[in-house]
């Protein structure tokens, strides 16, 4: 018994040992457990290999986008320049990244695998439509470029009434595509059509090919529908079999055409009618005018008036004039106040055609001063016409007045000029030089004429200034009043006059032109030396009618 004993305390010495090897041996796997782990985060990196982006999702890389742990996003930045990469393309790119003074590398994917949102819509076109395929898309979107195509276009004809099917893709550039089944309603004819009231419904309105479907609609029924106000109404029509309903909205929503006109008035002055200021208001339907502003007639000066102009069914148009309110200082206009020419010793009706108005007070009186008209003396003379208005504003106008010379008065000039030229010389070709010479000292050349002896002596007698025609008219008139027989001779192209007197059986040039001298060469006897010379020299003479000038006594 005791031996058995022993051996039992010797077995349990045995087992002992070996329960702590197994406690040992778990311990430590337990702590090379937990070593992995830390040294698994502790080495674990902290860089993504590859980054893949959806093109259109991203506008601009961020660090933390190629981070495992976006908390460590301060420790990191890029080594590459991102602002050469174009994130608007797909494409693969090389990223070196810094993290902890280490550089890494980064694949960059931009990749394209959605495709195009899109909203698609059945359309109803008329007859002779051309085939679109944007018209059945009613949105899309996508980050490349699309296209939109009909797969089975050829199965519709626009050209006929009915509906049809048909497949409709939108596809992105990178294959990514979108389709579905659409109808295309091909009609006559419009299912809704908005009338503005006032305007004439046709045919052409509603049919779209008014060759084919002409018929479909009868003109009474439109001719009907042109006879009614505003609402709603309904027109059928008919063609090759297929009935369609029309309606018809007649409407009134055009305001009224309101034109006005500024009005000006004077202090004191009021307008009874605030309306005058309305031109013309049109509308196809009633319309209400109503004036907005109340003018202030004490107020000189420019006011603005608002007219408001609302037809029947409530379409309204609003504008402005201007009422301005001025002081009275504009004096009458006097009218009719042309020339008056008479003979000497006529008589003159100074009010005859004439009329003085004013802005404010219309037709006004005016008097007529002609003390300085002398009708018996020849001569230009001037009446004076005043007009005043109630604010005594005065206008004062001068009518010039010409009294013209009789003949006799034309003579008794040239007596009394010839009187004067000839004082104390004898002799006639004295006296004829003296006349010449006096024409020629008083008598001013200008370029101003007048044709016809008497009226160009006159001119030369009246006002002593003129050309050489008038020069050769006043010589002509003294020596025909003198007895001297006398002609006129012109050049042929008119530009220069000139005397030849008849003394002695010859003609004697008195007024020498350029080369020409006083000598025997000046001095012809006969027609046929006078017309030699006026061939030589360019020149011609024309006899005047010496009856008109009888000489003196």
């Amino acid at each position: 018994m005791k031996g058995k004993r022993i051996q039992s305390k010797n077995k349990e010495n045995k087992e002992k040992p070996s329960k702590k090897i197994i406690l040992i041996i778990l311990t430590i796997l337990i702590l090379l457990v937990i070593t992995a782990v830390i040294l698994y985060f502790i080495l674990k990196p902290k860089v993504k290999k590859e980054v893949i982006i959806e093109l259109g999702e991203t506008q601009q890389l961020q660090i933390e986008q190629f981070l495992e742990d976006e908390k460590n996003k301060d420790k990191a930045t890029f080594v590459t320049d991102i602002t050469q990469i174009d994130l608007s393309k797909t494409g693969e790119y090389d990223i070196k990244i810094k993290y902890n003074e280490k550089e890494f590398s980064v694949k960059l994917k931009v990749q394209d695998t959605k495709p195009p949102e899109v909203e698609f819509q059945d359309i109803e076109k008329p007859m002779g439509y051309e085939l679109n395929a944007e018209d059945f898309i009613k949105s899309k979107t996508d980050a490349s470029q699309m296209t939109v195509t009909i797969q089975n276009a050829e199965n519709v004809n626009t050209q006929e009434f009915g509906e049809y099917t048909v497949n409709v893709k939108v596809e992105d550039e990178h294959q990514n595509k979108t389709e579905k089944e659409c109808k295309i309603t091909i009609t006559y004819i419009k299912e809704e059509y908005n009338l503005e009231l006032g305007t004439k419904l046709t045919k052409e309105d509603l049919i779209y090919d008014i060759e084919k479907a002409g018929g479909a609609i009868n003109q009474a029924d439109i001719d009907d529908i042109n006879g009614k106000g505003p609402g709603e109404y309904e027109l059928h029509a008919t063609y090759n079999g297929v009935e369609k309903t029309v309606k018809i909205k007649v409407q009134d929503t055009k305001p009224p055409e309101l034109n006005l006109k500024d009005i000006t008035i004077y202090v004191g002055e009021q307008i009874q009618n605030l309306k005058q200021f309305i031109v013309s208001v049109t509308d196809a339907s009633e319309v209400t005018t109503n004036i907005l502003t109340t003018p202030d007639f004490s107020k000189q000066g420019e006011q603005e008036i608002t007219v408001e102009a609302v037809d029947k069914y409530g379409n309204k148009t609003t504008k402005t004039a201007k009422l301005n309110i001025v002081q009275d200082t504009t004096g009458p206009v006097i009218s009719g106040l042309t020339d008056i020419t008479i003979t000497k010793g006529g008589s003159i009706d100074y009010k005859k055609g004439v009329s003085a108005t004013d802005a404010k007070d219309g037709t006004v009186e005016f008097n007529v001063d002609s003390s300085s008209v002398n009708i018996q003396t020849a001569g230009t003379y001037y009446a004076t016409y005043t007009a005043k208005d109630k604010s005594n504003n005065t206008t004062t106008n001068k009518r010039k007045i010409v009294v013209q010379n009789s003949a006799s008065d034309v003579y008794q000039k040239a007596d009394e000029i010839m009187a004067k030229a000839t004082k104390g010389v004898s002799g006639t070709a004295n006296k004829i030089i003296a006349v010449k010479n006096y024409i020629r000292k008083n008598v001013k050349y200008s370029h101003k004429t007048t044709k016809g002896i008497e009226k160009a002596a006159w001119q030369a007698f009246t006002t002593y200034d003129g050309d050489c025609y008038i020069h050769a008219a006043a010589t002509q008139l003294i020596l025909t009043r003198m007895g001297v027989k006398s002609i006129i001779v012109n050049a042929l192209d008119y530009t220069h006059y000139w005397n030849l007197v008849y003394i002695n059986g010859k003609y004697r040039h008195i007024d020498p032109t350029p080369g020409w001298a006083y000598d025997d060469v000046d001095f012809m006897d006969d027609a046929k030396r006078l017309e030699t010379l006026r061939r030589i020299q360019g020149y011609g003479y024309r006899d005047w009618d010496r009856s008109k000038f009888p000489a003196a006594n």
